[in-house]
C-alpha cells in the first residue's frame, strides 16, 4: 500500500485559515437567512394567533360578552392587535469572529416585539368606548393584568341581544366583581400569544434549521 504524508509547517496558521473560511461561509449563510427566517417566523405566528383557543372562544364562545366587544368587531379588532405583533417580529445576526484562534459570537436573535405589550396595549382596537363614556382595555385585561379584579361592584350578566357585545351586559352587584376569565387571563410573560408561541416551538425551531441549513450549502459552494 502507498503512503504518502504532509507536514504541516505552520499548524496554528492553517488552523487559522480554516477558521476563517469556516466563518466566512457560515456568516454568508446565515445573512442571507436572515430575511427568509423572518419572513416564516411572521408567517407561523400570525397562523398560531389566528388559530388559536383565544380566537376560537371570541368568535365562537361567550368570550366576546365577557370583554364587552361590539358584535361584528371581534375578527376586526383582533386581527388589527395579531398583525401589529407579528409585523413587529424581528429577526437579526451578530456575525461570528476569529479572536486568536477562537471562534466568538454568532448569534442569531429573534425579537418577538415589546416584553410590555404596550404597543399592543396602546392601539386603538384595543379600546372600547362605553355609553358612559367609559375607557375599556380588553388587550390590556386578557395581556398583563393577569387575575387581579379588574370591575369592583359588578359582574357579567349573559342574555341573547345584551349590550355590544349581544351577549352579555355588566350589572351592579355590590358584592361581587369580575375579572378576566381563565384561561384567558395572562401577564406578560404569559398570555395567549406567548402560550401559543411557546406551543410553537418546534415548528419555529425546525423552519431556523431547515433555512440556515439551504443558505449555508448555498455560501459553501
Amino acid at each position: 500500500m502507498l503512503t504518502a504524508s504532509v507536514r504541516l509547517k505552520d499548524p496554528k496558521r492553517a488552523e487559522r485559515d480554516l477558521n476563517r473560511l469556516f466563518i466566512s461561509i457560515v456568516n454568508k449563510g446565515i445573512r442571507a437567512s436572515v430575511k427568509p427566517i423572518q419572513e416564516s417566523i411572521r408567517i407561523i405566528t400570525s397562523r398560531l394567533l389566528r388559530k388559536s383557543f383565544f380566537a376560537h372562544a371570541l368568535f365562537h364562545g361567550n368570550l366576546a360578552g365577557h370583554l364587552g366587544i361590539p358584535a361584528g368587531q371581534e375578527a376586526p379588532r383582533l386581527y388589527a392587535v395579531i398583525d401589529k405583533f407579528v409585523n413587529s417580529i424581528q429577526v437579526s445576526y451578530v456575525p461570528l469572529k476569529l479572536s486568536g484562534n477562537n471562534i466568538t459570537n454568532g448569534v442569531l436573535t429573534i425579537g418577538l416585539g415589546k416584553t410590555d405589550f404596550e404597543d399592543l396595549i396602546k392601539m386603538p382596537d384595543a379600546l372600547i368606548i362605553t355609553n358612559k363614556f367609559d375607557v375599556l382595555n380588553w388587550v390590556e385585561w386578557t395581556l398583563v393584568k393577569g387575575d387581579t379584579i379588574v370591575i369592583l361592584g359588578y359582574d357579567v350578566k349573559f342574555g341573547q341581544g345584551l349590550g355590544r357585545s349581544g351577549q352579555a351586559i355588566m350589572i351592579e352587584l355590590g358584592n361581587r366583581s369580575w375579572r378576566v376569565p381563565p384561561p384567558f387571563d395572562g401577564v406578560p410573560e404569559d398570555n395567549w400569544i406567548t402560550r401559543e408561541i411557546e406551543n410553537g416551538l418546534d415548528e419555529y425551531v425546525s423552519v431556523i434549521e431547515t433555512i440556515v441549513n439551504i443558505e449555508i450549502k448555498k455560501a459553501a459552494t
